[in-house]
Parts: C-alpha cells; structure tokens; sequence
C-alpha cells in the first residue's frame, strides 16, 4: 500500500474543518494533529500543493465564502468575516476580490438580481 502524502492528509484534514473549525485553524494545529513538525509540514505542503498551507486555509474560506453568499443572501459581510476568523472586514473583501475576481458586496447585488440561489 502507497503511503499517502503529509500534505495530502492535511489538504483533506483542512477540507474536513466547519467554518467554526476552519476559522481557528492553523498550520501548528495541522502539523500536531498529523504529529509532525510544523517546518515540515510547511516545506512538503508547498513542495507538494504549490501553495504554503496558511494560504490554502484562506483560499478554502473564501471559497466558501462564496457559497455561503450564495446560499444566504441576507448575510451580512461583516458577519462572514468574522465567521470566516478574518480579522477585519476590509481584509476579508480584499482577499475575497483577490480570490473571485469580485468584491463580496458587488457580488451580492448581483446575486440579488438572480432569482435563486444557484448550487
């Protein structure tokens, strides 16, 4: 049997985390629940996923930021960001129009011309 991948196991530990989870994660938290070091997470995380892991957390935020959006339009931004564990507003709308493309809140007035939420 193939040995699986430290950043695999941690790519789907990662996708396994609810927001609650997700927004208090970390790379320690990671490398400790895998029982490695975090140095060694980190380097095989990014030799492996082409990304460091603190920025695939985000990535993974934003991305269900957007869904959340999409899903419960009356959201307020404020509120995901906090939910999300972003520590102000204009950080998470940053990231999030560097991600999407969009900013959340232009993305939720186009939302609010569609009428329902799309999967």
């Amino acid at each position: 049997m193939k040995k699986r991948k430290i950043s695999d196991l941690a790519v789907e530990f990662i996708l396994k985390q609810s927001e609650e989870e997700l927004q208090k994660l970390s790379a320690a938290k990671i490398a400790r629940f895998l029982g490695v070091s975090k140095a060694y997470l980190s380097q095989e995380f990014k030799k492996d996923q082409k990304i460091s892991c603190p920025d695939f957390i985000v990535r993974e935020k934003l991305h269900r930021a957007f869904f959340v959006l999409n899903m419960n339009r009356e959201k307020s931004i404020d509120k995901l960001a906090k939910e999300l564990g972003f520590p102000t507003t204009d950080d998470f709308t940053i990231e999030f129009e560097k991600y999407h493309a969009i900013t959340p809140e232009r993305y939720k007035v186009i939302l609010s011309k569609t009428s329902r939420p799309q999967p």
